[in-house]
């Protein structure tokens, strides 16, 4: 058994927080109410500024529930994706050998700000045939989830196996593994974090999400083909 780890290219989507605020109304647990807009986290405690420029500071623990739903929308949790391919190889003949692999990635919240709103993590799994220069998906996975007081969420996809030959001809029409993208996106279905084997992957994510295990992908990793076995 031979078990690897990416982390080969790790891409988070900063959001311009300030952009992204207005100013609203706040209210802290006993009823008080500030006009403000929210400027940033500092130390458990979020700054806000008034529409004079005065900034005040709250912590999480003294805002309302809306207050805090609002934050959640406003501020995706910052994460680290972690990928695993766990692959057992075995020797069938003398002309080839079986590859079953299985992907797996753990999500790890690393923002200290509360976060109970339920993410989709989507992984996709590449491979390439040379013989006629297409990519082919060989597995496709998605997991819904809240992060629980771990902190973390970990999910697996499906076993999927590969041929690997000894002789040119045979060598040179197999499908190889050529890496992998994971996306997640949150209740809204924006992409707030991504992490993938190549640049071009993480760019085609939108696109490689909405494909199906099997299906056929030219050069550009635009799908050309229908499902089918490789």
């Amino acid at each position: 058994m031979i078990m690897r780890k990416g982390l080969i290219i790790s891409l988070v989507l900063v959001l311009g927080q300030s952009a992204l605020a207005e100013f609203r109304i706040w209210h802290d647990r006993k009823g008080n109410r500030l006009e403000a807009e929210y400027v940033c986290e500092v130390g458990g405690k979020i700054m806000l500024r008034d529409p004079e420029g005065k900034e005040y500071r709250m912590s999480l623990d003294s805002l309302s529930r809306g207050d805090k739903a609002y934050l959640q929308r406003l501020l995706p949790p910052k994460l680290e994706i972690e990928f695993d391919k766990n692959q057992d190889r075995r020797n069938v003949d003398d002309s080839y050998s079986t590859l079953d692999i299985r992907c797996s990635a753990v999500i790890e919240k690393k923002s200290r700000m509360p976060y109970d709103r339920a993410l989709k993590a989507v992984m996709v799994v590449l491979g390439y045939r040379d013989h006629n220069n297409q990519f082919v998906v060989l597995d496709r996975c998605e997991s819904t989830f809240k992060f629980t007081e771990k902190g973390t969420h970990e999910f697996s996809g499906a076993v999927f196996r590969i041929n690997e030959y000894r002789y040119y001809y045979s060598t040179n029409r197999a499908t190889k593994y050529r890496g992998h993208v994971i996306g997640v996106l949150d209740p809204e279905g924006k992409l707030i974090a991504v992490k993938a084997s190549s640049d071009a992957y993480a760019e085609k994510f939108a696109e490689l999400s909405q494909c199906r295990a099997g299906e056929s992908l030219d050069r550009s990793l635009n799908k050309i083909g229908s499902v089918r076995s490789y």
